[in-house]
Formats: C-alpha cells, structure tokens, sequence
C-alpha cells in the first residue's frame, strides 16, 4: 500500500486506477463517468458496490448515502479499500467474490492491471498456479438480506451475470438503478455473453443504454446504466 501525498492509498504498481489517482490527484479521478450516473442518486439511498477496487467510484457516493456497501475480492486493493473508504461509519466492506452462489473460487492476478484481476470459480486447490490465490467461497446477494438497495455500481470482469443471478430477489425487491461495465472478452471468458445479461434485464422490465446518451452499446468495452420500468 501507498499513499499519495493527497493521502490515498494505492497499489503502488498498478498501472491504471493506482497510477490515474496518483496523476489526478483524487480519488475520483474519473468524472467523465461518474457525472453520468450520479444524478440518478439520491441523497439517503443506500449504495452498493461489487468490484470496488480501492474506492474510486464509490466515494463520490460517500457523502450522499444512507449506507455504502462494498465486496472487493483482491487482498490489496481492499487494504486500500479499507484506509480510503473504511473509517466512515456509515460504511461495510467486505474481501469476498460475489457470483450466483457458493462455489470455490481463485482469483487470477494481473500485477500490472490490478483491476484486471478476475475470479475463476471451481478450482481444486492442487490446481493452482503461481498466479492465483485460493480465497474459499464466493458469496452471493441475495445471502445477506440488506433493509435496502438503491444503487448498485459493479465491474466484475466478466462476472457480471453471475452477480446479477444472486442478486435475483433483492433486484427484484428494490428495483435498484445498476450501472456495470461490459467487457466482451472477459464475458466469454466466463463462458456468458451480453445477451445474458440484456435477457436478464428485458425479463425484469429494466430499460438500459450507454452511460452516455450519445453513445451506443457497441465496441469491445463500455458501461451501462439499467433503470427499472
């Protein structure tokens, strides 16, 4: 862990959300998004982040929620999680994967792209390499009964559908606003695609678009907001 001298911990090595807060100088560093879907929360709504990396995006949130919920599975990026965002009481964090049950999971590392890092489930434990770190079980939502959700912000890697299936009954219950990031290439290499996730949303009457108005959901990469109908 380090801390700039803003006094925001980072993965010292990471070559992207470490390296953009050093050369920003704030946690926030990436307003372009952010100014996209922040007006869609309300002061008092509770904020649930799955992917939350040392903090970045959630702590445009901190100052307007009720209640911030964290899960970060990467041991140091939840170090950082915890200096950054944990000395707020209205807070909760939590170093675990999330997924659509309970199954064994490792977390393959990318030690340059920290956020990179994704989770593989179903390994045995004399399978692992160098590169990955047993971590025991992956939760799921719909396990801990949160009194409320309003927003949920998450960037998985590819995990996304997963997430979604074991937030089943607490999307269906809070109606949330969900914001995710679509990667077709770690999509695929959890074995889904975009249309699980679109077929997911159409089946819950949610509506969805580009984070940005003038955008399309085309390309390689990009983020989505979902609004519930």
């Amino acid at each position: 862990m380090y801390i700039t001298r803003e006094g925001f911990a980072i993965v010292e090595r990471d070559t992207h959300m470490g390296k953009w807060v050093r050369d920003v100088g704030r946690l926030d560093f990436d307003r372009s998004a952010l100014n996209c879907y922040e007006q869609f929360f309300k002061d008092g709504d509770t904020f649930l982040n799955i992917g939350a990396n040392i903090g970045c995006y959630v702590h445009s949130f901190l100052y307007k929620a009720d209640q911030v919920i964290c899960f970060e599975p990467h041991e140091e990026c939840f170090e950082c999680l915890e200096y950054n965002i944990g000395r707020y009481d209205h807070t909760k964090l939590y170093n675990l994967a999330v997924s659509s049950g309970e199954n064994n999971y490792s977390l393959q590392k990318d030690d340059n792209n920290i956020g990179a890092s994704w989770v593989k489930q179903d390994l045995f434990v004399d399978k692992l390499t160098d590169t990955e770190s047993k971590n025991g079980m992956t939760c799921y939502i719909d396990q801990f009964d949160f009194n409320k959700i309003n927003f949920i912000l998450m960037d998985c890697e590819g995990f996304e559908y997963f997430v979604l299936e074991g937030a089943y009954e607490t999307i269906k219950k809070f109606r949330p606003i969900i914001v995710m990031e679509i990667n077709h290439g770690a999509l695929e290499r959890q074995g889904v695609g975009f249309d699980f996730i679109t077929r997911f949303l159409d089946k819950e009457k949610y509506s969805y678009r580009n984070i940005y108005e003038s955008q399309d959901m085309v390309g390689p990469q990009f983020d989505i907001i979902c609004f519930p109908e």
